[in-house]
Order: structure tokens, then C-alpha cells, then sequence
């Protein structure tokens, strides 16, 4: 599957157009962004375990596959600090990379529950926002509500009229919500280094800083859901 999204900075010796406005698109959203104290406290790494009943990577997304379990464990995750490093990124930790609409984004494995693989029309339903693209048969017949990613993240953003681009639904940790995805293009191992974390979260704040390898954002599923719940 061709994605549109910008390649990574450790590879791409000219960068695309596509990357020069991501860039420029992330710089600005994280002017308030400061450097990261080097020193670091001990805390237990909880995102080195990927999938559930023997699964030990995410699928691939030229070949979807049927839902896959992710590993989720209990751990303070609404703890904030002031120099805007999360609890669960005071050591490295583990992250699912996805593409929604040209843009790719970045998730911490831990705080995510399952892929499924979007292979029917999801169910609309009345009264809804523009973002909430509807409902996924889940596990026991408990359905996923479904978030258009794309408009959420960049609800700026010219958006295509057709969802046809949905092929993922990435659930969300001890919710009934999952993001709508593109494409999975794996899973990366990060030290809290790598981030340029935000210090104000006042405005977007789903986005917890970026990741300057990947040029991508790094999603606080937390944030999002309450963004979503209203």
C-alpha cells in the first residue's frame, strides 16, 4: 500500500513537500516545547509486551489480519509533570505507528487494547458528530466505536469525502472507542529522548510531542478519549 506520509528524517536525504508541511505543520503546534531532563527516576517499563495468546508483533499493513490482543497493565496514566513527560515515558517504552490520511501518528502500545481489521461497513448512527465514523462488532458483541483519526487530529485539513480509507480500528485501552487507521506500519522502541515533549497542553491536547526520528505525533490515547467523550 503506497501512504502518502512522510518518510522517516534518518532516511530521507531530500525531504518531500508532504514532509516539509508536516514539519512545519508539528513545529508549530509544539512551540511551547522544552528540552527534557536527562536525569531520570526509576519506574517500572510496562510497554514491552506486544499481543496476547502468543501474538509478538502487530500485523502488517499489506496483509490485514484478523483482531489482534495488546497487552494492557495498570499504571498511574493521568500523571502529568510539568516538563510534559508522561508517567509512562520516564523510560523507554514501546509504540504501534499508524498512517491516517497521509499523516502518521504514533501510539504507546500500553495504552492500547486491540487491532481489528475493518473489513465491513461500520454501523452509523443518528446524531452524531461529523467525527465519529460508527460501530464495529467487538469482542462478545460489544461494539467499538469508531473515531475518524484524520478529522480529529487535523480537523483543518481538506478530508476526503469516502472513508474507503479505513482498514484499521486500534482500540483503546479499557474503552469502547478505537482509532480509525490507514495503515500499520509496525511498532518502535523509544527512549524518552527521542520525544519533544509539550509543557502546554491547553490547546490539542491529544498531542503529546513529537517523535523526531519518525516525524510524527505521539497520541495520548487518554487525552483523546476525553476529547471524544466531551
Amino acid at each position: 500500500m503506497a501512504d502518502n506520509c512522510a518518510g522517516s528524517a534518518r532516511t530521507q536525504t531530500a525531504p518531500s513537500t508532504t514532509a516539509r508541511v508536516l514539519t512545519a505543520y508539528l513545529d508549530a503546534l509544539l512551540h511551547d516545547a522544552t528540552a527534557i531532563d536527562p536525569e531520570r527516576t526509576g519506574y517500572q517499563n510496562l510497554a514491552r509486551q506486544v499481543g496476547a495468546g502468543g501474538a509478538t508483533s502487530v500485523p502488517s499493513a499489506t496483509q490485514p489480519q484478523p483482531e489482534i490482543a495488546l497487552s494492557s497493565a495498570a499504571a498511574p496514566l493521568f500523571d502529568w509533570p510539568s516538563r510534559g513527560q508522561p508517567a509512562w515515558a520516564r523510560q523507554r517504552f514501546d509504540c504501534l505507528v499508524f498512517t491516517v490520511n497521509g499523516l502518521k501518528l504514533a501510539v504507546p502500545l500500553r495504552m492500547l487494547s486491540t487491532i481489528y481489521t475493518v473489513d465491513k461497513k461500520l454501523t452509523p448512527l443518528f446524531d452524531q458528530p461529523s467525527w465519529f465514523l460508527g460501530l464495529l462488532p467487538g469482542h462478545q458483541g460489544q461494539s467499538v466505536r469508531v473515531v475518524d483519526t484524520a478529522l480529529m487530529v487535523m480537523p483543518e485539513r481538506n478530508q476526503p469525502k469516502t472513508k474507503a480509507w479505513v482498514r484499521f480500528a486500534i482500540g483503546v485501552h479499557d474503552s469502547d472507542w478505537a482509532f480509525a487507521a490507514q495503515g500499520i506500519k509496525g511498532s518502535i522502541s523509544l527512549v524518552p529522548e527521542a520525544v519533544k515533549w509539550r509543557t502546554q497542553r491547553t490547546s490539542r491536547p491529544w498531542l503529546a510531542g513529537t517523535v523526531i526520528s519518525e516525524l510524527c505525533a505521539l497520541v495520548d490515547p487518554d487525552a483523546f478519549e476525553q476529547l471524544v467523550r466531551g
